[in-house]
């Protein structure tokens, strides 16, 4: 009791204030009254005055009674006795000091939460400027202009020859001579018309047919 008693002395010129719904030791023993006591006070404002109702029991005049009572039973040093009591005179000092704290712990909590509303509405309106800034209309030619954009390149490349049709369309082209300053000529040897090579897609000669590859060879013969 001495600890809770010195604890509440100590706030009488700084009070503290919490919430209403602050949770703490909200009662206390006292062993000269011998009887429970509220601790706290909780006024209608929706505060909670720490050590209000413990500083209050030490100034009436039954607690004073039962100290004085105690004393003489235990023959304990009347000097004492102070420690476990306070004047009315101090408590008046302390509600004019809780009632300042009040004030300034509603005005506190009033800020925030002003703070609080202000940063929801600039969150929403933040959110709503996103979304306004795309229209209906804008959002329908985006997709449509998506849904061309993928139809069109879907398209060309259903229509895209294969590289196998590009070269069965192409004619054999040979060159026949080649003539320059300071080039030495080189025939190159006929080919039959039936004969195939490996651009246009012709069989290889080991995979033709005997007689053709002997006319091939007799024709190579005679150039």
């Amino acid at each position: 009791m001495q600890n809770k008693i010195n604890e509440a002395k100590a706030a009488i010129e700084k009070p503290q204030v919490e919430s209403l719904h602050w949770n703490g030791d909200m009662h206390f023993w006292c062993y000269f009254c011998k009887a429970e006591y509220e601790r706290h006070v909780r006024v209608d404002s929706g505060v909670t005055i720490i050590n209000a109702g413990l500083l209050k029991h030490l100034t009436e005049e039954d607690h004073d009674k039962e100290i004085n009572a105690f004393f003489w039973e235990n023959k304990l040093n009347k000097e004492m006795k102070e420690k476990y009591r306070i004047s009315a005179e101090t408590y008046s000092r302390f509600e004019e000091q809780f009632q300042t704290a009040v004030d300034q712990y509603q005005s506190a909590k009033c800020k925030q939460h002003i703070q609080e509303v202000q940063k929801i509405e600039w969150q929403e309106r933040r959110s709503h400027h996103t979304v306004s800034q795309v229209s209906p209309a804008m959002a329908v030619a985006q997709f449509k202009q998506q849904h061309h954009r993928s139809g069109y390149i879907q398209h060309k490349r259903q229509n895209m020859p294969l590289g196998g049709a590009i070269g069965s369309d192409l004619k054999r082209i040979r060159t026949a001579s080649a003539k320059g300053d300071g080039l030495t000529r080189v025939s190159i040897k006929s080919f039959l018309e039936s004969e195939g090579n490996v651009h246009s897609g012709g069989l290889p000669p080991w995979l033709q047919d005997s007689s053709l590859t002997v006319g091939t060879a007799a024709a190579a013969a005679a150039v």
